[in-house]
């Protein structure tokens, strides 16, 4: 049989009425099948216990780094089905990797269905009869891709971003099916996540003003401060120098908060930056999507092998984190140039180091995004810096 879903059936019965009816189908990526157990003149008197098991282990990325490693996980789920016409009810189960799903439906109108035990890659079930005249079982598997139209087509939708807190699971939607609009608009997942960053962007313009004005501030009070503390420190020590300070402060009437308040276009991003991260993990469509030199939009971008497996870092020489890091660089000199004061080094380089090693070995999906997300507020300080000029 060619993997085009054709469906293949075969029925069998015995003499007290018991009928099995299996059918499946094929696909490239799938495999569906459904068993029917239908009680003929028999009565069901006993509880039916059934085991499943998978063959799924977690997709292990050998050279992949502290990145890839946050993905290596096999998860079991259980979905409950309402009976609403739409559906037939029943209730789904089974495990997932970060690319592949194995699931079971068992239907059983009749029979109380309890799961036993669970582990790692093993279920057990109890069908407890509701009556004697119980009757069909229906059991539906389906094994493949976590393709997620196919998935919400069977009920299974929810197998994706499963047990995730509902306000956080609603914004990965979101951004979910923000990236699959700009797809068909663009036709490439890479240029779907930058025009995803670029949009982004834009809508937090109004907050990204306000965290500009208020890292001006934070610069520029500081240069200002700096040589009355040092004055101060010269002159008075214990008590006396903290009453002073103190008084000093409030003479200058410094905001204590403004180094704060220059993060809120911070703050906005890292809620996305944690749901567009688990996004990726889910989305399976984005295995093995090349993008310019990126082979694979779901693994590290991986320029070159470097022979050697680093702790933390991976095997692998990743371009995008090192043009991230420079961006923000930029990015962090740039906002500099409309005050007078100078940028510390920590300033300059502290921020771009944290997050070139902790991105280091991530998607280079996420890593993208990040990048021209930088790059963009980079181009909107430099609109405003000549704006003002």
């Amino acid at each position: 049989m060619k993997l085009t879903g054709e469906s293949c059936h075969v029925s069998w019965s015995e003499a007290r009425g018991i009928q099995e009816i299996r059918s499946a189908q094929f696909e490239a990526s799938s495999y569906d099948s459904d068993v029917d157990v239908i009680r003929g003149s028999c009565e069901v008197t006993e509880t039916l216990d059934l085991t499943f098991s998978t063959g799924l282990s977690p997709f292990v990325d050998e050279l992949g780094g502290y990145g890839s490693d946050l993905y290596e996980q096999l998860s079991f789920f259980e979905i409950p089905l309402a009976d609403d016409g739409a559906s037939d009810g029943g209730v789904w189960f089974g495990w997932q990797n970060r690319y592949e799903l194995e699931a079971v439906k068992i239907v059983a109108p009749d029979w109380e269905v309890v799961i036993d035990e669970a582990s790692e890659n093993q279920v057990r079930l109890k069908l407890i009869p509701g009556s004697p005249s119980a009757s069909q079982v229906a059991l539906h598997r389906y094994s493949g891709l976590r393709d997620k139209p196919k998935l919400e087509t069977l009920g299974l939708g929810e197998a994706l971003l499963f047990g995730m807190w509902a306000p956080f699971r609603a914004l990965c939607q979101l951004i979910w099916s923000a990236l699959v609009s700009l797809h068909l608009v663009s036709g490439s997942w890479g240029l779907a996540i930058i025009l995803l960053a670029l949009l982004v962007r834009i809508f937090t313009i109004p907050v990204t003003k306000i965290s500009m004005d208020y890292q001006r501030k934070a610069i520029e009070q500081q240069a200002r401060m700096a040589p009355k503390v040092e004055e101060l420190k010269r002159t008075a020590t214990g008590i006396e120098l903290s009453e002073k300070m103190v008084a000093l402060y409030e003479d200058e009437s410094y905001d204590h908060l403004a180094p704060f308040k220059g993060m809120l276009g911070l703050f906005i991003q890292i809620p996305i930056l944690i749901a567009l991260f688990s996004v990726i993990g889910e989305m399976s469509v984005l295995r093995d999507q090349a993008f310019l030199w990126i082979s694979d939009l779901s693994l590290s971008d991986r320029l070159f092998g470097l022979g050697v497996d680093l702790p933390f870092f991976g095997g692998y020489f990743n371009l995008l984190p090192w043009m991230m890091a420079l961006t923000t660089i930029l990015s962090t000199w740039v906002a500099g140039l409309t005050t007078d004061a100078e940028i510390s080094t920590g300033s300059l380089y502290g921020m771009a180091l944290l997050f070139f090693v902790f991105f280091y070995s991530f998607p280079a999906a996420l890593v993208l995004y990040w990048f021209a997300s930088n790059f963009f507020q980079m181009l909107h300080q430099l609109a405003e810096y000549y704006l003002k000029r």
